[in-house]
């Protein structure tokens, strides 16, 4: 396994990490799939639990893919900002119910 493949595996699974402690807090249901057609993954965080059938906009959306070693978020082109993602995580973790989610101070 090369420097870089073991990098994007620790990326991958810390993600993992936060994104079931996010869905265990039951304040947002987040979804991560992996792509090896892009080798890359996308990511999708909804407020509340998610229901079949039910269109909610998403508070946080991304399909990140690796391009010669560089990630970036295929809906936006921009590169992805690991530091910014993990600060969102970070403030929806210490989301209150008794809390509106427009007056979070979500990262963009």
């Amino acid at each position: 396994m090369s420097h870089q493949d073991k990098n994007t595996l620790e990326l991958i699974t810390s993600i993992l990490k936060m994104l079931y402690d996010l869905n265990s807090r039951g304040y947002f249901t987040a979804w991560l799939d992996w792509s090896g057609h892009t080798n890359g993954f996308y990511i999708k965080i909804i407020k509340g639990k998610w229901v079949e059938g039910k269109n909610v906009k998403p508070v946080y959306e991304a399909l990140v893919c690796s391009t010669f070693g560089i990630w970036k978020d295929a809906f936006s082109g921009q590169t992805f900002d690991v530091s910014k993602f993990l600060s969102l995580i970070q403030s929806l973790m210490e989301y209150k119910s008794s809390v509106k989610v427009k007056s979070l101070k979500i990262p963009t």
